[in-house]
């Protein structure tokens, strides 16, 4: 299945419902967007590409090469994005790409640390 900006002009409602029918259909899917975070829910690999490809990998590769997304214009989001700032304040605590993730890691960490 080819997407072309599978979310553009969608509220968040319509974002969140196409997002749930797209991860419940198991398929291949060759997605293009801007939205990192998009491309991060709902696929498992990502190339990056601006006039020619410019590198592809997981989305922790990606996502640590700043230099890449520079080039590319692109945006971390911002959960990877403030996990990335902690384990640079000395608190690793592993990727999290969404907020389910992020809660889930987050909940984990405090009851640990009581």
């Amino acid at each position: 299945m080819f997407l072309d900006e599978p979310t553009a002009e969608l509220d968040l409602k319509g974002r969140h419902d196409l997002i749930g029918v797209l991860n419940g259909l198991h398929t291949t899917m060759l997605v293009a967007t801007h939205e990192v975070q998009t491309a991060l829910e709902i696929t498992d690999r990502a190339i990056v590409i601006d006039h020619a490809k410019l590198g592809e990998g997981t989305y922790p590769e990606l996502l640590s090469n700043r230099d890449l997304l520079d080039r590319a214009s692109l945006e971390v989001p911002p959960i990877p994005k403030l996990f990335k700032l902690l384990e640079e304040d000395g608190i690793p605590l592993g990727r999290a790409t969404s907020v389910q993730e992020a809660a889930g890691i987050l909940r984990k960490a405090l009851l640990n640390s009581s």
